[in-house]
C-alpha cells in the first residue's frame, strides 16, 4: 500500500510537471525501492545471511499457534524432567505457585516469561539477567531496587503539600482555638509532618505515611479551618490511595518483611526462568531441526546478523556497516508503535558516525499497539531530546490537521487538553500536541436543518427488560435516521468542497470491541431498516456450523468430554433431543456422559432410543477408525462428504456464507498440516490455541468496501482511516479490571511479581514488588486508553457522536464532577471507561447546567455550547426520530409533458463530448500491447474486445497444447523464463548431468511444475549457457551487474502516444512491462529479451518484436541515466541471439 500511494503521488506530480526528468526517474526506481514492512526487511536480511546464522535457507515460518503449542510442549517436558530430580528449590516452588493443577499454571506462567524474553533483543541474556535480580541481602541492596527507588519517588511528592499545610497549621494555631479533638489532630500533624520532611528512606517514609493515613479528616469549614481543611485533607487523601484505611488498609510492609517476601518470591521466579531457559532452548533447537521459525525468531536473528551485544546496549555489527552503504536515507513510518529489536536492527543500518540519515515519522498520541509489543518510550524519548534545530537531529512538529472540521477538533483538543498529561503517558497535550485546524475547505454555515457538525455526546440509562447494547443500538440507529433525513438531516463537504446530503457509507460505528456489539447493532439497526455491516472478528469460531464441526472432531478425538459429546449427539448430524439425554444420563448419572451412552447401548429399556444410541456409536467408532490414518484435511472432507453436512448448512439462513466458513476451516486444516504436527489431538489443541491467542478470524463476507451500508467496526482497526461521520460506542461499560486480573506477572525488565504464600497458615499476601509491577502496568495500559480515545475521536471528519448507554437505570449530576486538579493523575488512573474519561472534562464547563437526576420518570435535557451538545434522555423512547427514510414511488413523481421528455432525450442523444478522442487515452498500457498497436496487430476498437476475451477464459479449449506436457505455447514460453531467471552461474551449466540436477530442485522447491519441468530440455538451456550471449550474461554475473526480471513503469509523452494510438495530445501515460535481463558491460547496457516463437529465421523476431525493445531501451535510459550498447533477443527455438 505504501508503495502504491508513492507511486500514485509521484504520478501525480510527474503529471503537472511533465518535463521533471527527476521526477520521471523516480516513477520508474519506485518498483525497485526497498519498501516493506519490518517483517519482511528482517527476513531479506536472514534469507541473506543464512549461512552466518548456521540455519537452513529455505526454512518456513510457522504460526503463532504452532510456536505456542510447541513452547507449551518443550515446558511440560521439562517440568516433567524436574519433577524427576532431586531438587528441593524446584519443589519448594511448585508447592508456592500450587493452584488447582500444577502443571497447568506453571505453563501459563513460564510462557507469559518467554513471550516477554521474546520481545527483547537478546532473550535468552535477557532470562539469565532476570535470575536473582531482586534478591536483597542488606537494607541498602532492598533501596537500591528500582521497585523500591519508584515509591521513594512517590512518596517525595508528598513533601510538596507541606508549605501551604505547616502556613494552614501556624494560621489556626495563632488565630483559632480548637476543641480537644482538633487539637490532637494538630498536634500529630505537626509531628508527623516533622517526619515526613525528614524522611529519605523508605523505612522512614514508611513510618511517616502510616502514621498520617491513619489521622482523621478536618470537618470545620469557618476562618482559619477552611484552608487546614482543604490541604490535610488533600494530603490524606493522597496517602490513602497508597495505604488505605483503617478499614480497607492496603499492603505497605516494613523493610524486614518486604525483603523477606521478595527474596522467598526471587528463589519461585528463579525456578519458572530455569524452565523459561531450558524450554525456550529445546523449542529453538526443534525449529531449528524442523526448519520453521515464528516472526520473532527472525527478528532476532536479524539481530544477531546486525548488531554486536555490548555493553550499552547492541552496535553495529560489520555486515550491518557493509549493508548501511546501500542506504542513502531510512524512513521509518508509525514510529510510534515500534520496539527495541526493531529500534536496534533499523539503527544499526544507519550511516551513524556523523551522518544522521534517519527519518522518523510518528504521532505518539497514536500508539496503541502495546500488545504487539510497541514500547511508546522509544519515541518520547527522541520526542523530549531532539530539538526543533540542531546540527546533529531536528525535531519537526507537523501540527496542522487537514482531516477534521473545527468542531471536531476543538471539542478533541477540550478533552484532551484535561486528561493527556505528563504523568500518565509521557506528554502534555497542551505542549506542542494539540491540534489545529489545517482544512480550509469546510464551510461554517454548512448545515442549515436539524443536525449540525457539533459534537454530540448522548446519554440514556438502561431500561428494564433490554440490555445495554439492545439501548445503545436503538438510540444509534434513531441518530443515523435523523442524520440521514433528507431535508432536515446532516450536509457534508464532498472532495470539491460542495455540500451534498449524507450517505449510509459515510458512517461508521466505533467501538473498542466490537465482538460484545456487533450482534446486537446488526439485528436492531436491520429492524429500523438501515443497510448494516458489521465484520464478526471472532465470529467464525462463534458461527453455527464451525462450532458443530469442532465439537465433533473434539468427540472424535476424546469422546470423554460431555459438553461437545452433548453437543454432537442434539446437533444436526445425530437428532438425539434433550428428553433423550435425560433418560440416556440416568442410567451413569456421575460418570462421563460417554459411559452413561455405552451403558444404555447395552442396558437401555426403550428399544428405539436404544437403537439410535447403538448407530451414534458404530458411527463414532468408524470416524475414529478413519481418523488414525487420515491427515486432519483429508478426515475433515471425509466427515463433510459423508454425512452430508454441506447440503444442511446450505438449507439455512445464509447459506453460502455458512458454505464459505467451512471452506475457511478446512484451509485452516490444511496449513495446520504444513505444520511439525499432525494428529486430531493437536489440532483441536491448534485451534483452542487461536481462540486463547485471540486470534480474530472473521466470518467469509460478500459486502464490498464500495458498498453504502453502515459499517461496524474496531477502534484498532480504523486506525489511519477517516470517516465523514463516526459514532463512537460503548463508552460506558464500566469495570476495566486492572493488570493483575490481565495476568501482568512480568515486566519488560524482568521483574516478576508473584505472591507470597504462607503453607503452614494457608494464607497469600501481595508483595511489594507485585504491587509495583502491577501499578506501574496499570498506568501504561491507562495511557494506552487514552490515547485508544484520541485515535478514535480524530477519526471523524465532520462529525462525531457519542454515545453512553449507563449501566444505572439514572444519569445523575455527579457522573459530571470536575476532574479533580488536586490529583488528576489519581482521578484519571481511577477511571474505568471512556465515559468517566470524558464526563469529567464536561462537568469543569457545564456541571451548574446539569440536572441533579434524569430517570425513567425525567424529561429529556441537553446542555448546548459552540462546538459541543450533551443531551440527556429517559428513555429511548424519549429520542426523537424522524422515521424510515422511504424511496419515492413512481406513483409520487410528478412527469412533464411528453413533448418535454422527447425533446430532452432527443437532445442528449445528439450530443457530442468535445474531448472525445482524448477520452480513448489510456492511463496505462503493457509494452506487449504497446507492440501490438505498433505492428497493427490490432486498434483501439479492438482493446475492450481484447478485455473481455481475456477475463472470460484465460485459457480457451481451442489453444493449441502440447500433447505430451499439456502446455500451450505460452506456457512452454513461461516455463523457459522462469529457468532462465533462476539460472544459477555460479554452477557449472554447460554440465548436463548439473543442469537436470537444478531443473528437479526448482520443482521440488515448487518454483518449476512438473508439465514445465518436462517442457524444459537440458539440451536447451545447455545451448544457451554456451552461447556468446549466455557466456557474457555468466560473466556479468560474475561481476554482480546481472539483472534479471526487471519491473518498470515508464512515463511517456504525447508524441510517444501519438506514435502508438493515433490521438495527437499533450497528455502523458505510464508503460508497464518487465525486462527479461539486462546487464552492465563496459559501463553501458546491454538488454536481453528471451523468445520461444517457433521460426525459420531470426529477423522474423527482429521485426516482430524491435519496437517492444525500444521501450524496454527508454525504461532502462529513465531509471539508470545510463546508455544502452546492445538490444539483443534469444531465441530458444533457434538456439541463437539477433541483434535488434
Amino acid at each position: 500500500q505504501m508503495r502504491e500511494k508513492i507511486r500514485e503521488k509521484l504520478y501525480t506530480l510527474s503529471y503537472k510537471n511533465p518535463k521533471d526528468e527527476n521526477l520521471k526517474r523516480q516513477l520508474s526506481l519506485v518498483h525497485t525501492a526497498n519498501i516493506s514492512t519490518i517483517d519482511s526487511f528482517a527476513k531479506k536480511v536472514v534469507s541473506a545471511n543464512f549461512e552466518k546464522l548456521d540455519i537452513d535457507p529455505n526454512f518456513r515460518l510457522m504460526e503463532k499457534e504452532e510456536s505456542d503449542l510447541l513452547l507449551e510442549d518443550y515446558i511440560e517436558e521439562t517440568v516433567d524432567e524436574m519433577f524427576e530430580e532431586d531438587n528441593q528449590d524446584f519443589m519448594n516452588a511448585m508447592s508456592q505457585l500450587a493452584k488447582g493443577d500444577v502443571s497447568t499454571d506453571v505453563v501459563r506462567k513460564v510462557s507469559l516469561i518467554v513471550n516477554k524474553a521474546k520481545n527483547q533483543e537478546y532473550p535468552l541474556k535477557w532470562l539469565a539477567d532476570a535470575i536473582d535480580r531482586n534478591y536483597c541481602e542488606t537494607e541498602d541492596d532492598f533501596n537500591q531496587k528500582e521497585f523500591v527507588k519508584r515509591f521513594v519517588a512517590q512518596f517525595e511528592k508528598y513533601k510538596e503539600f507541606s508549605d501551604d499545610l505547616w502556613t494552614a497549621l501556624n494560621d489556626v494555631e495563632e488565630n483559632e482555638t480548637p476543641t480537644k479533638i482538633m487539637q490532637e489532630i494538630i498536634d500529630k500533624t505537626n509531628s508527623i509532618l516533622t517526619k515526613l520532611e525528614a524522611a529519605s528512606t523508605y523505612n522512614e517514609y514508611r513510618d511517616a505515611i502510616i502514621s498520617y493515613g491513619l489521622q482523621k479528616t478536618v470537618t470545620q469549614t469557618k476562618g482559619y479551618f477552611v484552608d487546614l481543611k482543604e490541604h490535610h485533607n488533600k494530603l490524606l487523601t493522597y496517602i490513602r490511595s497508597f495505604v488505605g484505611t483503617n478499614g480497607k488498609p492496603k499492603y505497605f510492609p516494613s523493610v524486614e518483611d518486604a525483603m523477606e517476601d521478595v527474596n522467598k518470591s526471587q528463589k519461585t521466579a528463579n525456578v519458572l526462568l530455569e524452565i523459561a531457559i531450558k524450554s525456550f532452548e529445546k523449542c529453538m533447537n526443534e525449529k531449528k531441526r524442523i526448519c520453521a521459525y515464528d516472526f520473532s525468531d527472525i527478528a532476532h536473528f536479524a539481530i544477531d546478523v546486525l548488531c554486536e551485544p555490548g555493553e550499552d546496549g547492541p552496535t553495529a555489527s560489520d555486515t550491518a556497516k557493509k549493508m548501511a552503504e546501500g542506504f542513502e536515507e531510512i524512513l521509518i513510518d508509525e514510529y510510534q508503535d515500534s520496539n527495541y529489536i526493531q529500534e536496534y536492527m533499523l539503527f544499526a543500518l544507519s550511516k551513524g558516525q556523523g551522518i544522521n540519515n534517519v527519518f522518523m515519522v510518528g504521532d505518539i498520541k497514536q500508539s496503541i499497539y502495546r500488545f504487539r509489543s510497541a514500547e511508546p518510550k522509544i519515541f518520547l524519548e527522541k520526542l523530549n531530546n531532539f530539538e526543533e534545530e540542531n546540527d546533529e537531529h531536528t525535531r519537526i512538529i507537523l501540527g496542522k490537521n487537514f482531516r477534521s472540521r473545527p468542531e471536531v477538533i476543538k471539542f478533541t483538543n477540550f478533552i484532551f487538553e484535561e486528561i493527556m498529561i505528563k504523568d500518565v503517558g509521557g506528554i502534555n497535550y497542551s505542549d506542542g500536541q494539540k491540534l489545529v485546524q489545517g482544512a480550509e475547505n469546510y464551510n461554517e454555515s454548512l448545515n442549515n436543518g436539524k443536525e449540525d457538525n457539533k459534537a454530540e455526546i448522548i446519554c440514556v440509562p438502561s431500561q428494564d427488560g433490554l440490555s445495554r447494547h439492545e439501548v445503545e443500538a436503538n438510540i444509534i440507529a434513531r441518530k443515523i435516521l435523523n442524520m440521514m433525513d433528507e431535508k432536515t438531516g446532516l450536509k457534508i463537504t464532498d472532495e470539491k468542497a460542495n455540500k451534498r446530503s449524507l450517505r449510509y457509507n459515510d458512517i461508521v460505528i466505533l467501538t473498542r470491541s466490537p465482538k460484545t456489539v456487533v450482534d446486537t447493532y446488526l439485528r436492531v439497526l436491520e429492524e429500523y431498516g438501515i443497510p448494516v455491516y458489521g465484520e464478526k472478528r471472532d465470529g467464525f469460531y462463534e458461527s453455527t456450523e464451525i462450532k458443530c464441526i469442532l465439537d465433533f472432531l473434539s468427540v472424535i478425538d476424546n469422546p470423554m468430554q460431555d459438553i461437545p459429546l452433548a453437543g454432537v449427539m442434539t446437533s444436526a448430524f445425530y437428532h438425539f433431543d434433550e428428553s433423550e439425554l435425560g433418560y440416556i444420563r440416568l442410567v451413569q448419572p456421575k460418570d462421563a456422559m460417554y459411559h452413561a451412552v455405552q451403558k444404555y447401548a447395552e442396558e437401555g429399556t426403550d428399544q428405539k432410543l436404544k437403537d439410535k444410541v447403538n448407530a451414534f456409536l458404530e458411527s463414532l467408532e468408524d470416524y475414529r477408525d478413519k481418523v488414525k490414518y487420515m491427515s486432519v484435511y483429508e478426515f475433515i472432507n471425509y466427515f463433510l462428504d459423508s454425512s452430508r453436512f454441506d447440503l444442511y448448512i446450505r438449507s439455512l439462513p445464509a447459506g453460502a456464507k455458512r458454505i464459505l466458513n467451512v471452506d475457511m476451516l478446512k484451509e485452516i486444516a490444511y496449513k495446520y498440516e504444513n505444520s511439525s504436527y499432525r494428529s486430531l489431538f493437536n489440532f483441536v489443541r491448534y485451534v483452542n490455541k487461536s481462540i486463547d491467542n485471540d486470534k480474530q478470524i472473521g466470518e467469509a463476507s460478500n459486502v464490498h468496501e464500495d458498498d453504502n451500508v453502515v459499517r461496524i467496526t474496531s477502534i484498532h482497526q480504523s486506525k489511519g482511516l477517516e470517516y465523514p461521520v463516526v459514532i463512537l460506542s460503548n463508552v460506558a461499560p464500566g469495570g476495566r479490571g486492572g493488570s493483575k486480573e490481565n495476568n501482568y506477572l512480568v515486566n519488560s525488565d524482568g521483574d516478576i511479581g508473584l505472591d507470597s504464600l504462607d503453607t503452614e497458615n494457608k494464607t497469600k499476601t501481595d508483595t511489594l514488588l507485585e504491587r509495583y509491577i502491577v501499578e506501574t502496568e496499570d498506568e501504561q495500559e491507562k495511557a494506552e486508553e487514552l490515547r485508544l480515545l484520541y485515535v478514535a475521536m480524530t477519526r471523524a471528519k465532520e462529525k462525531l457522536v457519542i454515545t453512553a448507554i449507563k449501566l444505572a437505570k439514572k444519569i445523575e449530576k455527579k457522573d459530571f464532577k470536575p476532574i479533580n486538579n488536586a490529583n488528576k493523575k489519581g482521578s484519571i488512573l481511577a477511571t474505568t471507561d471512556f465515559y468517566q474519561m470524558i464526563a469529567p472534562v464536561l462537568g469543569t464547563e457545564i456541571y451548574d447546567e446539569v440536572p441533579d437526576l434524569i430517570d425513567a420518570e425525567s424529561e429529556p435535557d441537553d446542555v448546548d455550547k459552540e462546538f459541543y451538545r450533551v443531551e440527556m434522555y429517559p428513555t429511548i423512547d424519549s429520542y426523537p426520530f424522524v422515521g424510515l427514510v422511504e424511496d419515492e414511488s413512481m406513483d409520487d413523481l410528478k412527469l412533464k409533458s411528453d413533448e418535454e421528455i422527447t425533446n430532452k432525450i432527443i437532445e442528449n442523444f445528439e450530443y457530442k463530448y468535445d474531448y472525445r478522442k482524448e477520452a480513448k487515452l489510456r492511463a496505462k498500457m503493457s509494452v506487449t500491447e504497446i507492440k501490438r498497436r505498433l505492428s497493427g496487430e490490432f486498434t483501439d476498437d479492438d482493446a475492450e474486445n481484447l478485455i473481455q476475451d481475456r477475463s472470460a477464459k484465460s485459457k480457451p479449449n481451442f489453444v493449441e497444447q502440447d500433447k505430451d506436457t499439456g502446455l500451450t505455447g505460452a506456457d512452454l514460453g513461461n516455463a523457459y523464463h522462469k529457468v532462465f531467471e533462476l539460472l544459477d552461474y555460479s554452477m557449472d551449466m554447460t554440465d548436463k548431468s548439473v543442469v537436470k540436477e537444478f531443473l528437479d530442485q526448482l520443482v521440488s522447491e515448487n518454483k518449476l511444475t512438473e508439465e514445465e519441468r518436462a517442457s524444459v530440455k537440458e539440451d536447451k538451456v545447455i545451448e544457451f549457457t554456451t552461447s556468446g550471449i549466455g557466456k557474457r550474461m555468466k560473466a556479468a554475473f560474475d561481476r554482480n551487474e546481472l539483472y534479471r526480471e526487471r519491473k518498470f513503469l515508464l512515463q511517456v509523452d504525447g508524441d510517444f502516444i501519438e506514435k502508438v494510438q493515433g490521438i495527437e495530445t499533450d497528455e502523458t501515460m505510464i508503460v508497464q512491462g518487465i525486462i527479461d535481463a539486462c546487464f552492465v558491460e563496459d559501463g553501458k547496457y546491454v538488454i536481453v529479451d528471451y523468445k520461444t516463437d517457433k521460426v525459420d529465421k531470426k529477423e522474423t523476431l527482429v521485426e516482430e518484436y524491435k519496437n517492444q525493445l525500444n521501450v524496454y531501451e527508454k525504461a532502462v535510459n529513465q531509471i539508470t541515466n545510463a546508455e544502452v550498447a546492445e538490444k539483443i533477443i534469444y531465441s530458444v527455438e533457434l538456439g541463437e541471439e539477433a541483434t535488434v
